[in-house]
């Protein structure tokens, strides 16, 4: 799963860190951090719902300090 977000957030470089969980309580769930407020909400706007492993994901800002702004990318349910 990271490599997959890596790669659908390289158009928005540069990502500074990638935490995608695996364990059965936050599985699907990951958050992509980014140096900027601008370049995330940007990632956030142009991403939408782009379809990850067959569910369009979710992303809103999770966390903003005045360095950095993370985005939390869950799948949707259906």
């Amino acid at each position: 799963m990271k490599q997959t977000l890596l790669n659908l957030f390289k158009p928005y470089r540069p990502v500074k860190e990638i935490t995608a969980h695996e364990n059965t309580r936050m599985r699907g769930q990951a958050f992509v951090t980014f140096p900027d407020v601008e370049i995330a909400n940007k990632a956030r706007r142009e991403v939408g719902e782009f379809p990850l492993y067959g569910k369009p994901i979710v992303s809103r800002a999770s966390e903003r300090a005045s360095t950095v702004c993370t985005l939390a990318i869950a799948s949707k349910s259906t």
